[in-house]
């Protein structure tokens, strides 16, 4: 281990990173009094790139990378000196933040069924493992090579946390500009542990401000993210980000109420993914997966094999959509499906549409004219479940057996800033297809006519997507963006008619039926007509 002297910094080379270790100030500890030097690390790659690392908070101080015109910038925040680092407005720059990083709600854990009150410092919860967070010590160091590995011991009781813990934070820079850490923990006692590193990016440079951050393109690997409550601290539930776009949805497409199925007096417990309910088949639904495939000419069969216990659901399941796009501008999608067990399946396809294009928005959408030819609609009660009775449309703005100019009537519909509702088909009890819906854009003139053997149809005009900033009247920085293939897609910017059997059939017995049993198709046909009206 290094030892605490005024020497000259200590200098090695491995695979072209050149590492250098020397003194960054002193650290005295307000629980002991007891002063001990902040050593700092730095690497050099050859391609001009620099980090640099000191044992306070196991924290990164310093990335600088050259631009494509060859200057080089400093792209982290941080401070020069240990004073900064020990300002009580630090924002965590850099630093590795445990033992658990992020909020814990109600400063409580519970692990095999004791509870542990952890100490609050962000009011009545916990955020960055507490008052002396790991970011708040001077950790050890051994350096091997051109690896540095800070290690701390977490005492037993500290902030409230059971166990000691001893965690091990290896830092390295490679020379083909990749920057690795490794967090590494083990415990004395059953605890929670949850790590990460803090550090604030400006790839322009760590001082030049919002102008350039604004000017970053970002992705990020997710479909979810966690809801919060006004307090950020997580509700539970994951809030959507890909909103199903174009999607097979399945095992069973809409909503299961309390996420329960019985068949044949058995009852399942499926997954929740809505609060207490499931939507579009769980958390990794069909819309999750990559789906085997089988050319045929210029047809395309995909198929997917929906283990038994997936998401909660009984049996394997063998699901194939085929996809054909005839010369008279007709796209077929074909849904079949067997299973080994009596399970529920209700498949859709959920592609968003809007004849005027896809990023005209909002505004485009409300000149649509929409008919259905549904007499009814299934009552939902406040969280859009069905309650099992079946509403009348007539002389409501569900009326839509006559064509209705969209946006005429979609701000009207109650408890709902557009629709999200079943439409139950009317359909002549010997005919394999009928007529569900159509949809005329007149500025472009185009049509598109929705034929199935489905009974229902759910008509859904986008309502949950974000809000364009330039409409929305609240707290901007509360809305979330959704880029599409070309942009920013927004609330009510196309609408989905997703024919499919009635939501949560299978928990109402006045419904259709729902189950399928093994030896029985699963069988759902929907043809997209689409034309110009001149």
């Amino acid at each position: 281990m290094s030892k605490s002297t005024n020497e000259m910094p200590k200098y090695f080379q491995n695979n072209g990173v050149e590492f250098e270790e020397d003194e960054f100030g002193l650290f005295t500890d307000p629980s002991t009094g007891q002063s001990t030097p902040v050593r700092r690390f730095t690497w050099r790659n050859s391609n001009n790139m620099t980090v640099q690392v000191i044992t306070y908070g196991a924290t990164i101080t310093s990335i600088k990378i050259p631009s494509k015109n060859s200057t080089v910038d400093d792209i982290v925040m941080g401070f020069n000196d240990m004073k900064g680092y020990l300002s009580l407005i630090n924002p965590y720059f850099g630093a590795t933040v445990g033992r658990v990083a992020n909020r814990v709600g109600y400063a409580k854990i519970t692990i095999d069924n004791i509870t542990y009150n952890v100490s609050c410092n962000l009011g009545k919860h916990q955020l960055h493992g507490g008052f002396r967070g790991f970011d708040k010590v001077n950790w050890n160091h051994y350096v091997d090579g051109t690896k540095v590995i800070l290690s701390y011991l977490s005492q037993d009781g500290e902030e409230g946390y059971p166990g000691d813990v001893i965690v091990n934070v290896t830092f390295e820079l490679t020379n083909t500009n990749e920057l690795l850490i490794d967090f590494k923990a083990t415990s004395s006692k059953p605890t929670f542990v949850n790590l990460t590193n803090h550090s604030y990016f400006n790839l322009a440079g760590h001082n030049k401000g919002a102008e350039e951050l604004y000017k970053h393109v970002i992705s990020i690997n997710a479909d979810y993210t966690t809801d919060v409550d006004e307090n950020s601290i997580p509700t539970g539930y994951l809030s959507l980000i890909n909103p199903y776009f174009g999607a097979t949805v399945g095992r069973v497409a809409n909503r299961v109420g309390y996420a329960k199925i019985t068949i044949d007096n058995i009852t399942y417990n499926v997954s929740c993914n809505l609060g207490k309910h499931q939507l579009h088949g769980g958390f990794r639904g069909f819309d999750k997966v990559n789906w085997n495939h089988y050319v045929d000419g210029t047809k395309v069969i995909l198929s997917y094999l929906s283990q038994d216990g997936e998401e909660g659901y009984p049996g394997d399941v063998i699901v194939n959509v085929t996809f054909e796009l005839t010369n008279t501008n007709e796209l077929l999608i074909d849904f079949k499906a067997t299973s080994s067990k009596p399970t529920f399946v209700n498949l859709t396809n959920h592609s968003y549409f809007n004849l005027a294009g896809h990023n005209k928005g909002a505004e485009e959408l409300y000149k649509h004219v929409i008919s259905i030819n549904a007499d009814y609609t299934t009552d939902v009660d406040e969280n859009s479940i069905p309650t099992g009775k079946l509403l009348p449309v007539a002389g409501s703005v569900f009326d839509l057996r006559i064509p209705k100019v969209l946006g005429d009537v979609i701000h009207k519909i109650p408890g709902y800033d557009g629709y999200d509702h079943n439409f139950c088909v009317n359909k002549a009890s010997k005919q394999e297809s009928t007529f569900v819906a159509r949809a005329v854009h007149p500025p472009t003139g185009r049509v598109m006519e929705v034929y199935s053997n489905q009974p229902g149809v759910q008509f859904y005009c986008s309502n949950s997507i974000p809000e364009d900033p330039k409409k929305f009247k609240g707290d901007k920085s509360q809305l979330q963006t959704l880029t599409g293939k070309d942009g920013n897609y927004y609330k009510h910017g196309a609408f989905c008619l997703e024919t499919q059997n009635w939501p949560d059939a299978i928990n109402h017995k006045n419904f259709p039926p729902a189950v399928l049993y093994p030896g029985h198709l699963y069988h759902h046909s929907v043809e997209y007509k689409f034309s110009i009206d001149k």
